[in-house]
């Protein structure tokens, strides 16, 4: 292995949650996060760090087993924020079970202090590739990239792509899972590299949905074989969105996410490579279930007090194939009667008090407005009987979506409830306008609505 030394510097700020919007630490403190979402001319103006030319798949070298795996598990590790502390963390529990004849573990990762420029690990059992007491990194970036590629903006839709082009041929398999790993907001994004230029909105960049989704098609038209990514997981917060399911749905079979906010150290690497290397089934299914399964077990081991103080834990495992359908045929029915109801008085107040009784989904700050879709569905029909037919096709639907899902709720008096996919609930014009441009926007009456909802607000 060609080692790549650098000085590591440890950071002490440990705020415990992966959502976007304002989060906070252990001792409740309020801490800057993600801004608002990036608009389309802000995308057109911004200078990015891009992908260095001479550094593509082709340069890299196999690894030196050369046989194709049941399963190639690709990383995508942003930590050029305030989540660098965790990538040592996870690397150290992923190192412990390591890449195995059955499943590879291959990642692209990024610091803020730690390490000088983005690198690429191939996971051994055993080998830890971040060393904070002795001072030292090493990567693989010589046997995956031909050499170690710089600074990458993992912001950027292309260095996205270069992860799943790189990754597919140096660590082969029959079946990819991508995990995308840093700090989540839904349909805002996912991913902020704090090392990136500041947008015009004094932004830093992101993962925007479609970003993800065009990064997953360039892959397929270079080298991803056909229908070969199973798995989308996005180990951030607040993901597990109907309008990202309906966005990436022609791209992947499933998709694994959480409806809340997450805790700082996300999955249990360990405890989840073991249990997927257990299975005697690794079909796509049986993997996300396990998933689901692995995650809430280390969830529940705190069960009354959180993980450092964290009341609560979620995680869902959605089929892909059926997001159309609930979008076209369910949501979009019911935005439309929602907009007919919207404009009158007595109707108003009714649809603002379903939105009340509807369990909120723990988030932080009015950047993240979501609601549970299926018990909004539900809500909505106790509160407008004549939406009772439309209502329970959007439950039907939701439920053929998520096909396996889990929850816990501590004792420290949250409260919790879900179907396990949200939905965007909000009042807040100025986020609608980039709401619109979204694919689900552009195929629903649902930011008709939102829009419509808002102007009589403000007309209250």
């Amino acid at each position: 292995m060609n080692a790549c030394v650098q000085y590591i510097v440890s950071i002490t700020t440990k705020p415990i949650c992966r959502g976007g919007g304002v989060i906070t630490n252990q001792g409740g403190q309020r801490l800057t996060f993600l801004t608002s979402a990036r608009t389309a001319l802000a995308v057109a103006l911004v200078l990015v760090l891009a992908v260095p030319a001479g550094f593509s798949a082709a340069d890299g070298i196999a690894p030196q087993d050369g046989d194709s795996a049941e399963w190639t598990i690709m990383v995508y590790m942003d930590g050029d924020n305030d989540l660098e502390t965790n990538i040592i963390e996870d690397f150290a529990e992923m190192a412990a079970v390591g890449s195995t004849e059955r499943v590879k573990l291959v990642a692209l990762a990024d610091t803020m202090t730690y390490t000088e420029g983005t690198h690429w690990y191939f996971i051994e059992q055993g080998d830890v590739p971040l060393y904070l007491e002795a001072g030292t990194h090493e990567c693989d970036c010589s046997e995956c990239a031909g050499g170690c590629p710089g600074e990458l903006n993992m912001g950027d839709g292309e260095t996205l792509e270069y992860l799943i082009t790189t990754a597919v041929v140096n660590a082969p398999a029959e079946n990819y899972m991508l995990v995308l790993w840093d700090h989540g907001a839904s349909w805002y994004g996912i991913c902020e590299d704090w090392s990136s230029p500041l947008l015009p909105d004094g932004s830093y960049d992101r993962l925007t949905i479609d970003e993800i989704s065009g990064a997953i098609e360039a892959a397929y038209d270079s080298v991803l074989p056909e229908n070969a990514l199973k798995i989308i997981d996005f180990d951030a917060c607040l993901m597990s969105g109907v309008e990202v399911a309906y966005e990436i749905r022609n791209l992947s079979e499933y998709m694994v996410a959480a409806i809340t906010t997450i805790a700082r150290p996300g999955f249990q690497w360990e405890w989840l490579l073991e249990d997927i290397n257990a299975l005697e089934d690794l079909s796509p299914r049986a993997l996300g279930e396990t998933m689901v399964d692995s995650f809430m077990e280390f969830y529940s081991e705190c069960e009354g007090r959180g993980v450092g103080g964290y009341p609560y834990a979620s995680l869902s495992l959605i089929d892909l194939s059926e997001a159309e359908t609930l979008v076209r045929e369910g949501v979009n029915d019911m935005a439309s009667m929602l907009l007919d109801y919207v404009g009158e008085n007595a109707q108003k107040s009714t649809i603002q008090t379903t939105e009340r009784k509807t369990p909120q989904i723990q988030y932080l700050g009015e950047l993240d407005p979501f609601v549970d879709l299926g018990l909004f569905a539900i809500a909505v029909a106790e509160q407008i009987p004549e939406m009772a037919e439309v209502s329970q096709r959007v439950v039907d639907m939701v439920e053929s979506v998520v096909v396996y899902y889990d929850f816990v709720t501590g004792d420290s008096g949250a409260c919790m409830d879900t179907m396990g996919i949200s939905i965007y609930y909000t009042c807040a014009v100025g986020h609608l306008y980039d709401y619109g441009e979204l694919a689900f926007g552009e195929d629903t009456l649902w930011d008709e609505f939102l829009f419509a909802l808002s102007e009589q607000a403000g007309n209250s």
